[in-house]
């Protein structure tokens, strides 16, 4: 069963979330969002807060 919340908390991790889970710092994620380089599913992303659930793709964008 596939599911786009934690089974733990039943919340959706956010954009954040994941880019911490996957290792970087809180100040590297910061530099990369004041950049507007950050992707989620091919979009630019509106926020580190906005829900990225399992199965979500987010990458850096280039300048």
């Amino acid at each position: 069963m596939t599911t786009d919340q934690d089974p733990a908390t039943g919340a959706v991790p956010t954009l954040r979330d994941r880019m911490r889970a996957a290792g970087m710092s809180d100040e590297r994620i910061a530099y990369h969002a004041e950049a507007n380089a950050i992707a989620l599913d091919g979009e630019l992303a509106r926020g580190l807060d906005q829900p990225a659930p399992p199965g979500t793709r987010w990458h850096f964008v280039g300048r």
